[in-house]
């Protein structure tokens, strides 16, 4: 999901890529160069609508007798899980000068892709022929990105605003909320993570049923849509670092 403003080597957060490319092996340079308008707007627009329309799809499973709802709220998935697609792309082929980084955004990647073929397989023809494929693309998924944003928030908190995981650095709660960089960088990636853990847990207790007893769904539905805020209110905070603190 969202990487917000890498802090020196490795990253932790928004601000993103090189336009001017600094001098080779300058890593921290290359953390620290603003990225175009455009980039941040694509990145942005990824991340909101990804949030937005996880939102309105698990909000269509609370009306289970308007017949079109599944197949809506499976294709507001499909179109949701592409926004998170997008933005880890962008990311990927953007931070390039550090492996460790790569990696970091690679999970989310490997999850997003997982996200984008669960939503597919909760389409009512899909789901018929395969009725796994979408809680496990959603469960798969949700994994990848829930450990990916732990460990960038892991990462955030090891760095202390300086040097991010600079030898001996260890992590401390601290260093997530001493300034409004790291407090934002923390809402962009924890909010995205509790996201994915919301899914997670839920959509196992999908798969594990018994979703025939409509109290029981109805909760299961609530927890989606609550991890669908979740991941809102990250993009939310990304759309604060881009656009208000220029990140």
């Amino acid at each position: 999901m969202a990487e917000t403003k890498p802090l020196q080597p490795a990253k932790g957060g928004g601000g993103y890529g090189s336009v001017n490319v600094p001098p080779e092996g300058d890593v921290a340079a290359a953390a620290e160069a603003p990225q175009s308008c455009v980039w941040n707007a694509v990145h942005f627009a990824g991340f909101f609508v990804g949030g937005g329309t996880f939102i309105l799809g698990s909000m269509c499973y609370l009306y289970p007798h308007w017949k079109p709802s599944g197949h809506d709220a499976a294709e507001l998935y499909v179109l949701g899980s592409c926004g998170f697609l997008l933005v880890d792309v962008l990311e990927f082929f953007t931070f390039t000068a550090e492996p460790l980084l790569r990696r970091n955004i690679g999970l989310s990647t490997v999850g997003s892709t997982l996200y984008v073929i669960g939503s597919a397989g909760f389409l009512p023809s899909v789901a018929a022929a395969s009725p796994q494929l979408g809680p496990w693309g959603f469960i798969l998924g949700s994994a990848f990105i829930g450990s990916s944003q732990l460990w960038k928030t892991y990462r955030i908190g090891s760095a202390g605003g300086e040097t991010e995981c600079a030898p001996g650095s260890s992590f401390a709660v601290a260093n997530l909320l001493r300034d409004r960089d790291q407090f934002t960088q923390v809402g962009v990636e924890l909010s995205a993570g509790m996201g994915a853990w919301f899914f997670f847990f839920s959509t196992l207790m999908y798969d594990y049923g018994p979703i025939d007893h409509w109290s029981y769904l109805r909760r299961i539905i609530y927890l989606w849509i609550a991890g669908s805020c979740f991941f809102f209110l990250g993009s939310l905070f990304l759309g604060v670092r881009h656009f208000v603190m220029g990140r």
